[in-house]
């Protein structure tokens, strides 16, 4: 009994021993592989004109890993800041330098049985989605981070959880609501788990695969102090999938065209900024 018992304790022994060595080969690859990236990133980001909320995550990034960068707002945006949803452009461009990196939580995200993205707009082709579909969608979406604004916790609670960007959005209200003060730390963990576990969910459920909602939704669980629960293979699937010219070209079946490519380009570089910084 008692020789099975050594036994059993030198097998975990050499297991957790293995599985530490497993974890420093990767970290210190990642490490000098992630270093590269983000340099070429800034290198291309420098100077640029930008919308507001790729610039917002653009300085995230940099805060993270102490490089100055300096971007410029795009004429429209200022040029329209009245006006929606420029406005929201807008504002997440005059928030750009505030600290939006919620600390890491400590608890690793069970996925949310029951969320199933199968039928979502997402996974079906462009043309099988109506103008109709697609502006409820984007009216849903956009009156989410208009909401966000409104810094109200209230509302914040009467949020229904759905499909596509909007799950995303909602994870970033609550991160803004506790940033600016309207959720203490008790009501933030206990407000935005659900939504971090949906977002979880559905990166998981939607394959080992990169556009720009995986890259958002990656993105913002960093953010929100979940980096260590997306699988390591996203982040090394990053780092692969980046040009030459330091941009990710990425994007999703249901808006070719309507997202630039600094969009998921600039939450790549937080979330590997995020990621590298081990914070």
């Amino acid at each position: 009994m008692l020789e099975n018992k050594a036994r059993i304790k030198f097998k975990l022994f050499l297991l957790l021993k293995y599985y530490f060595i497993i974890q420093s080969v990767f970290l210190s690859s990642f490490s000098f592989a992630s270093d590269e990236v983000l340099k070429k990133a800034e290198a291309y980001f420098n100077l640029k004109e930008m919308r507001g909320d790729a610039a917002f995550f653009v300085y995230q990034g940099a805060k993270l890993r102490n490089i100055p960068i300096v971007l410029k707002p795009l004429t429209s945006m200022l040029m329209r800041r009245d006006q929606f949803p420029f406005n929201l452009e807008f504002k997440l461009w005059a928030e750009k330098y505030s600290d939006f990196s919620i600390p890491r939580q400590n608890v690793f995200l069970s996925l949310d049985r029951t969320v199933d993205v199968s039928n979502s707009t997402y996974l079906r082709n462009k043309s099988q989605v109506s103008q109709k579909e697609w502006s409820e969608m984007m009216g849903v979406v956009m009156g989410v981070m208009a909401l966000t604004f409104e810094c109200s916790s209230d509302r914040l609670r009467k949020m229904t959880p759905s499909h596509e960007y909007i799950a995303a959005h909602q994870l970033f209200s609550y991160i803004y609501a506790r940033v600016k003060g309207c959720l203490n730390n008790a009501e933030f963990k206990k407000l935005h788990y659900p939504y971090a576990r949906r977002v979880y969910t559905e990166l998981l459920q939607s394959g080992f695969v990169l556009s720009d909602l995986q890259v958002e939704r990656i993105a913002l669980l960093c953010m929100s102090g979940h980096c260590d629960s997306v699988p390591d293979k996203y982040f090394s699937l990053m780092i692969s999938r980046q040009l030459d010219n330091g941009l990710w070209q990425l994007k999703d079946n249901i808006v070719p065209k309507k997202i630039p490519y600094e969009h998921a380009s600039a939450m790549a570089y937080y979330a590997l900024s995020r990621k590298k910084s081990g914070k």
